[in-house]
């Protein structure tokens, strides 16, 4: 959306006092450009190639919803993609903040909440350094492959304001494109084998680009982001492909 254009219908620009011209800007594409149309409207297809997206969201339920948390919390999501957190969560929420960069994908997470009946749904455009939440303490946040947009610096910067909007004790499930600890070399090497027996060439050369211009992290380091920013690692999902982990935190 462009400075100064009028944010969708629903959807609130929350953004605080401009950024000094210094911070790592988000509104810069760094792979693929979500805020299309055309890119949003294939995104749910591309996904699947290599995600299980049901049992993901049946571990985020759980997560969630298990001992410890209010019986119907307040959640937030950073990221929302298509909506199919906002869409299987809300009815089980007290309210939902729904937070993207995109409006093109915030537009079809607020459409499809509509047409599902939701209206505990809170639609907020802004980036990880960029959002002001103004509704106080959450129960928890769910963040899915959006963080590998910043760099490590950057990264510890957004975790700790995901920190900041959260109540002592609340929860982080932090979902992304994670390498081993033996180093990106190995770990993307050994993606691009699983993803070529998964998908064939086509599915592999699709998910070249993130190796190359993305910024995800090392396990290690991922974990000592999260810890100094005032989460507590409690476990640890990893998927098939030995990348994409769910790393599933409470707040300190």
């Amino acid at each position: 959306m462009a400075a100064g254009e009028n944010p969708p219908e629903g959807i609130v620009e929350a953004t605080g006092e401009p950024l000094p011209r210094w911070v790592w800007d988000e509104g810069e594409p760094v792979n693929r450009d979500f805020t299309s149309e055309d890119e949003v409207a294939r995104y749910d297809a591309f996904h699947a190639r290599f995600r299980d997206i049901g049992c993901e969201l049946a571990r985020l339920e759980a997560w969630f919803l298990e001992d410890g948390t209010a019986a119907a919390p307040r959640l937030g999501e950073f990221g929302c993609g298509t909506g199919r957190f906002v869409l299987r969560m809300a009815p089980k929420c007290a309210e939902m903040w729904v937070v993207d960069l995109s409006a093109a994908m915030l537009r079809l997470t607020a459409a499809q909440a509509r047409a599902a009946g939701i209206r505990n749904a809170r639609f907020r455009r802004g980036t990880f350094l960029t959002y002001r939440h103004d509704g106080g303490p959450l129960d928890g946040w769910n963040c899915s492959l959006a963080l590998h947009h910043l760099p490590d610096a950057w990264k510890f910067e957004a975790l700790r304001r995901l920190a900041g909007w959260t109540r002592t004790g609340g929860k982080l499930a932090l979902t992304d494109v994670v390498w081993p600890d033996d180093g990106p070399m190995a770990g993307a090497g050994a993606w691009q084998t699983w993803l070529h027996a998964r998908g064939g060439e086509t599915l592999a050369r699709d998910l070249e680009g993130h190796s190359r211009k993305e910024f995800s992290t090392l396990d290690w380091i991922m974990r000592g982001l999260l810890e100094r920013a005032g989460w507590t690692v409690e476990r640890l999902w990893v998927a098939d492909d030995g990348v994409v982990r769910t790393f599933f935190c409470k707040k300190n």
